[in-house]
């Protein structure tokens, strides 16, 4: 609430008023309008009917960026800013007595030019004299949030949509993960169970065995580890040769020992490599297969 010396009627600054007619208030008056300014906290003016200022309220000095006595004597248009000041004049001219007019217009401050605000308009009697009432509210704060809402109501739709866009992107790798998945279980997994369920010999089907439990740990780790599928694509002979050259032996050692000639070793050697992948004389298979310790038939206790 303002206090009474915050507000600066014309009678109360007579050596610094620029009219020299004396205000239209009665003694009555002045304390009416007082009381009214003092429970406003808006930009709030008095005018005669010509619409010279005669009394203002300090927030209409700190508004306008003027002093009150700068205030008093001065047009009422002159607050508003030049491209509104048609609409405010028209509002005045028409308006009746003890009826309000209200709308946006632009009001202007001597040092930082126009603002947005919702000017009021009150024609009032009171005693002898008509009076305009003009209450100004700065709209400038409210604009600013109005603005700031909207761009975080932007950013937050941006952000939403991200996250959409993240989600179907998880969803997606996620279907194809399981698809992979569920094509190396059924393409590779299940015949290699095949295989261990007709193999007669126990350390080929423990080679076997020792393969599907590292893919089968590998899948729990992570999907982008990939099955050797390669190796259970072997035959239990291929399979019988890689160990032994995982042990070491040379080609007519392999040959003593499974009792087959060294030609039907080289054979199998040639298979293995075109179904392990492995191309030109740089790849060694002695090296490949030492890096699969799962090919090792397990330790007797």
């Amino acid at each position: 609430m303002l206090a009474a010396e915050q507000i600066c009627f014309l009678d109360e600054e007579r050596e610094h008023r620029r009219l020299s007619q004396a205000p239209s208030f009665d003694t009555d008056d002045l304390g009416f309008y007082r009381s009214l300014m003092m429970e406003n906290g808006d930009s709030m003016f008095i005018a005669g009917r010509d619409r010279i200022i005669e009394a203002a309220n300090q927030t209409a000095s700190e508004l306008h960026g003027r002093q009150g006595w700068e205030l008093i004597g001065m047009p009422c248009e002159s607050v508003i800013a030049r491209d509104s000041r048609g609409a405010f004049n028209a509002a005045c001219d028409l308006l009746d007595e003890n009826r309000h007019w209200s709308d946006q217009l632009e009001a202007m401050h001597t040092g930082s030019g126009s603002f947005p605000a919702r000017v009021t308009i009150k024609k009032l009697t009171k005693g002898r004299h008509p009076h305009i009432w003009v209450i100004i509210r700065d709209l400038s704060e409210p604009a600013h949030l109005r603005k700031h809402l909207e761009q975080e109501k932007a950013n937050r739709r941006e952000m939403y949509q991200t996250l959409r866009n993240l989600v179907k992107s998880f969803e997606k790798e996620r279907r194809g993960l399981e698809g992979g998945i569920l094509n190396k279980i059924e393409g590779l997994l299940i015949p290699a169970l095949d295989k261990i369920e007709k193999e007669s010999c126990a350390d080929i089907r423990n080679s076997y065995l020792n393969i599907l439990r590292m893919e089968l740990v590998g899948l729990t780790k992570g999907f982008n580890r990939e099955l050797e599928a390669p190796l259970l694509k072997l035959t239990r002979t291929e399979m019988r040769v890689c160990r032994l050259i995982q042990k070491g032996y040379a080609g007519k050692e392999i040959a003593e020992a499974m009792c087959i000639s060294f030609e039907t070793v080289q054979v199998h050697r040639r298979n293995i490599r075109k179904k392990l992948g492995l191309t030109g004389r740089n790849v060694n298979l002695f090296a490949f297969l030492s890096s699969k310790p799962f090919l090792r038939a397990p330790a007797m206790t």
